[in-house]
This record gives C-alpha cells, sequence and structure tokens, in this order.
C-alpha cells in the first residue's frame, strides 16, 4: 500500500458551482432577448445532462480554449434547441458564454475553503483536474482558492479532457508520485470515478442525491465536503499503523475495532509485485512477522479482552470513552485531528494525551492548564489531576 500524497478535485459540482444556475442564466437571456413563453429554469438544468450525452457523443471537448467555445457553443445548441430563434440563437449563445465568463457568476461551495485547508493541514497536496478553461482559473482567483492548490489542472491548458485517463495520469507525471498515491474527488461516476479508478488511483465520490450504487466496492462515498477530513484522517492513521506495525499487531488492532483481519499474501504474488528475488521477498515477510494462516482462526478470550479494556478505561461509558467523545471540544479544532487521549493512568487520576510531533505537543501543553479544566468538568472525569504528553501518536 503505497502513502496518499496528493489529493485532486474536480471543480463544477464538487468545489464551485454557477450561482445563479445555469438554467436560470439561460431563461435570463431569454427575457433579455424580449422572447415570451420562456421555460423554467429548472427545465434548462435538466437539458443540461442530455447536452453534455450529445455532444461528448459527438466527440467534442475542451481540450483548448478554441474547443471549450465549440463545446459550450454545441452544449448551448442543445439546451436553447426549440426555445430561441435560429436567428436570436448567436447572440443568446453569446450573452450565456458573458455570464459564465463573469467570475462573479460563481460561488464556492460552503465547506470548500475549509476542506482544502484542512487536507493541506494534513500534510497532503491539492491539485484541481477540471475540464475547463481560463474562465474557471479567473473564479478561482476571485474566490481566493487558487492559492490552496499546488497546481490547477484544466482541460483547455493540458489538452486532456476527462473521462480519458490521460488527463490524471498527467497529474501524477506532473507531480511525480506513483498513480496508487493520487486520491480524486468528484461527483460524475463516468467522468470523475471511473478513470480515476482505471488508472489504480482511488477516489471519492460526491454524491448530493445517490441515485444508485457505484460500479466499484472500493468507491468511499460522501454526501457533503465535509465528510473528506475524517475520511483522510482515517486512511493516513491506517496508513501509519501498516508502516509501524507487523501484521498480526494490525490484525489484533483490526479485531477490536470489529474489522476485517488482513490476509498474509501469497509468496509467488509478492516476488512478482515487489520486484525482487525469493530472498528479498522472504526478508519482506520476516519484517511484516505475518503469523496469520487461513486455517488458524485468530482468538482472542471475550474475559481478556474485557480486562485489557477496562484496565485502560476502554469500554463503553468509561472515563476516556467520555473524554473521546467530547474531544473537538476540549482541544483546539486545528490540534484535535492531531493528538488523541490514549490511555489511563495511576488509578484513572492521569490522562496520557499522545500526539503527532513535537510541535503539536509544544502547542497543547500551552493549553495544558484550560484543556484539564474542560476535562474535569465533563461528568466522571473529577478524578483527573494530570495530563502527561507523548509523542507516540497512532491515530
Amino acid at each position: 500500500m503505497s502513502q496518499l500524497k496528493v489529493v485532486s478535485f474536480d471543480l463544477t459540482g464538487t468545489l464551485l458551482a454557477l450561482s445563479p444556475s445555469l438554467g436560470e442564466i439561460c431563461a435570463n437571456t431569454m427575457l433579455e432577448l424580449g422572447l415570451k413563453n420562456v421555460p423554467a429554469a429548472k427545465i434548462f438544468d435538466a437539458r443540461k445532462k442530455h447536452a453534455q450525452r450529445v455532444v461528448r457523443a459527438h466527440g467534442l471537448a475542451p481540450t483548448s480554449e478554441a474547443r471549450s467555445r465549440e463545446y459550450w457553443r454545441a452544449m448551448l445548441w442543445e439546451i436553447f434547441e426549440g426555445a430561441v430563434p435560429s436567428a436570436l440563437f448567436p447572440k443568446a449563445k453569446d450573452l450565456v458564454y458573458e455570464r459564465i465568463s463573469d467570475a462573479a457568476s460563481w460561488r464556492a461551495a460552503p465547506a470548500a475553503r475549509r476542506v482544502l485547508e484542512t487536507v493541506r493541514f494534513l500534510g497532503l497536496r491539492c491539485v484541481v483536474i477540471s475540464n475547463g478553461d481560463s474562465r474557471w482559473r479567473n473564479a478561482l482567483d476571485k474566490l481566493g482558492l487558487t492559492p490552496l492548490f499546488d497546481k490547477i489542472f484544466l482541460s483547455s491548458e493540458t489538452g486532456f479532457a476527462k473521462p480519458d485517463t490521460r488527463a490524471f495520469d498527467n497529474v501524477c507525471l506532473s507531480m511525480k508520485i506513483r498513480r496508487d498515491e493520487l486520491l480524486h474527488v468528484g461527483d460524475s461516476l463516468s467522468h470523475d470515478i471511473s478513470p480515476a479508478h482505471a488508472i489504480g488511483a482511488e477516489a471519492v465520490w460526491l454524491t448530493h442525491t445517490p441515485d444508485g450504487a457505484p460500479p466499484e466496492q472500493r468507491v468511499a462515498i460522501i454526501e457533503s465536503l465535509n465528510e473528506l477530513p475524517p475520511l483522510l484522517q482515517a486512511k493516513l492513521c491506517t496508513q501509519s499503523a501498516r508502516k509501524h506495525f507487523p501484521r498480526s499487531t494490525r490484525n489484533l488492532l483490526a479485531l477490536l475495532r470489529g474489522l476485517p483481519e488482513e490476509q498474509q499474501p501469497d509468496f509467488h504474488t509478492i516476488v512478482v509485485k515487489k520486484n525482487s528475488s525469493e530472498t528479498g521477498a522472504r526478508k519482506w515477510l520476516r519484517t511484516e512477522n505475518a503469523p496469520y494462516t487461513t486455517d488458524r482462526e485468530f482468538i482472542v478470550p471475550a474475559d481478556t479482552l474485557d480486562d485489557i479494556l477496562k484496565n485502560h478505561g476502554i469500554f463503553a461509558g468509561s472515563i476516556q470513552s467520555s473524554i473521546r467523545e467530547n474531544w473537538e471540544n476540549i482541544v483546539p479544532a486545528a490540534l484535535a485531528s492531531r493528538c488523541v487521549p490514549t490511555e489511563l493512568r495511576d488509578g484513572f487520576s492521569s490522562l496520557v494525551v499522545s500526539c503527532e510531533n513535537a510541535v503539536i505537543r509544544q502547542q497543547i501543553e500551552f493549553r495544558k492548564r484550560a484543556i484539564l479544566k474542560k476535562i474535569r468538568e465533563i461528568s466522571g472525569c473529577e478524578k483527573i489531576k494530570k495530563i502527561i504528553f507523548s509523542n507516540d501518536f497512532s491515530g
């Protein structure tokens, strides 16, 4: 499993949206032209999806500024069909294109800025992969989001438009990462999720109105951008555990968390995957320390497990569970994801807090007195008198 390094975002429908919508812009344009019997905006919005399918079926894609104009002309022709006379279509098309070109017509998703800042805070790089042109770049500048991206890949500049997998390969090449070190976030199964998976990258499907199961089980589904940071944090913590713990320990952790165990891979598969000799593969297996076999059941006696949990204060309704549930209210939001209450000692009078690194530890130690006060305000936590900080962070 490779380490996640870059998170890419689709723009329209994911981070940005037209405000007013394309349907409203089209309806207002008809009114400006003095036309009567103007269809409702939602009708134009519904026609947009059909127009996209028709235009793409003809092989049109916004792979340059000129082709982007041609793409949008064909799109608007399908959207306005039967509603705008042919003689007035050039004027209607220019008016709509002008509205979309205005950066003021675009708005950012409510959680866009916070999510992008959080992704960067987690140590990941952010990029854009969008079927757009210079208008999209102007919108990002106007909304102040451009500085939050390491690079912006627009189809009109790269020459590759989704669902062409080369759009994603180009990002990996430019960012100097492996394909499986990329995670893409988008709202389209056909143009975001499928091509990302086709090259071996991971994907998160942002679906505001779920209309069916995704084609692959490994698709993570979110209904709001607010759900992305916890998902990324969990993934990074899992990668950290994989890096620092042998498989036997990871299987124990999986058991405690109610997750499937990780089976030992076939020896010959390791030789091929690691592109090494059999000696190198055996060495890798030894470092993994994986005693698991499919014919042996991995069991921890229930009474032993209960004793372990109770000795560490980890059970439903316990002091530690109460602290964990209220952790985001106890510690500043910027630090809550980078430190965690891990253990109770000295008869539950001392709380151990593991920090991601020395810098985080120093920042949270400055707030030690305030944190301890908030903890003692929680019912059942009055006996805690001391906080011990460590750098042994496991998420």
